[in-house]
C-alpha cells in the first residue's frame, strides 16, 4: 500500500493527518479502522488515488472484489497512468475471470 496522498480537499491538513493515520492502522493490522478513516476521507471528498488504491486493497482482502474493481477504476481515474492501481486491478480482473480486461489493464 503506498503513502504518498495529496489529492485532499483544500489542502486540508487534517484530511492529511487522517490519511497518515489510516497507513499506520493498516501497518498495524487494523485494517477496519483504516478502512473507516479512508471512507470518510472519500465522503469528505478526498480525490486520491492513493486513498482509493490503499481501500480497494482493504477490500481485497475482506473478499469485496467488485468493490475492490470499482475502487481502482476511481484512482486510476485521477492518475490513468498509477502502476499499483493497474496491477492490482488486473489482478483483480483476472480473479474475477475477465482475462480480456485483465490483459488491458497491464497494457
Amino acid at each position: 500500500m503506498s503513502s504518498k496522498s495529496k489529492g485532499f480537499a483544500n489542502n486540508n491538513n487534517n484530511q492529511a493527518k487522517d490519511a497518515q493515520q489510516a497507513l499506520k492502522l493498516i501497518h498495524q493490522g487494523k485494517l477496519k479502522e483504516a478502512e473507516f478513516i479512508y471512507r470518510k476521507l472519500i465522503q469528505e471528498g478526498v480525490r486520491d488515488e492513493i486513498i482509493f488504491s490503499n481501500l480497494a486493497a482493504i477490500c481485497g482482502t475482506q473478499g469485496k472484489k467488485q468493490e475492490m474493481v470499482e475502487l481502482l477504476k476511481k484512482a486510476l481515474s485521477i492518475k490513468p497512468n498509477y502502476p499499483e492501481a493497474l496491477s492490482n486491478l488486473g489482478s483483480a480482473l483476472k480473479q474475477q475471470g475477465d482475462l480480456e480486461g485483465a490483459i488491458a489493464s497491464y497494457r
